[in-house]
């Protein structure tokens, strides 16, 4: 629900939608109220399956999977091409993954960090948010800098929108980092 005053009146609304670009002029209205209908039908939607496993998000033509099991992201992820076939994103045996290299070689990998928080944090017909939260972990079992990455996907699109944050967790007085991606 939208955000109100202390008199009942609309304070903010979100408007999400999916307008169409065009050269001419173009005009909306917005209706609220009782008796109001939607009279545009939703042709694509965003569908989502959650299990153990992970999140799974179709928006038509693009479907992935965000991992529960490690911090990798994507552990899948399929497109629709010209002739209609979902086809797999990554190669066969490949997959997503966040990495961070310190300033002495070590190799910290989203991949290797166990359990990351997975969470929808905005689910609707047109637009999902889903939020990920985890360590990067080196093969030895060192975990430095937790990431943050908000995926989101929208209904009919190919793409995503994905914001990646990273928190240093180390002493930057004593060391550096050579690679953050």
């Amino acid at each position: 629900p939208p955000g109100r005053w202390l008199s009942g009146s609309v304070r903010w609304v979100l408007i999400d939608a999916q307008t169409p670009l065009s050269n001419d002029k173009a005009g909306y209205r917005v209706e609220w109220g009782e008796g109001v209908t939607r009279k545009a039908a939703l042709s694509d939607r965003v569908t989502i399956t959650d299990n153990d496993r992970g999140i799974t998000v179709s928006t038509g033509p693009l479907r992935f999977t965000l991992s529960k099991e490690d911090m990798s992201i994507f552990s899948e992820a399929f497109v629709r091409t010209h002739d209609g076939q979902m086809r797999p994103v990554f190669p066969t045996g490949a997959h997503s993954d966040l990495i961070l290299e310190d300033d002495e070689g070590a190799v910290y990998q989203g991949s290797l960090a166990p359990a990351p928080d997975v969470k929808t944090e905005e689910a609707g017909p047109l637009r999902v948010s889903i939020k990920l939260e985890g360590w990067m972990q080196s093969a030895d079992g060192r975990k430095l800098g937790r990431r943050i990455v908000r995926v989101q996907a929208f209904a009919g699109k190919r793409f995503l929108r994905v914001y990646d944050t990273w928190v240093n967790t180390g002493d930057s007085n004593e060391g550096a980092y050579n690679n953050i991606a």
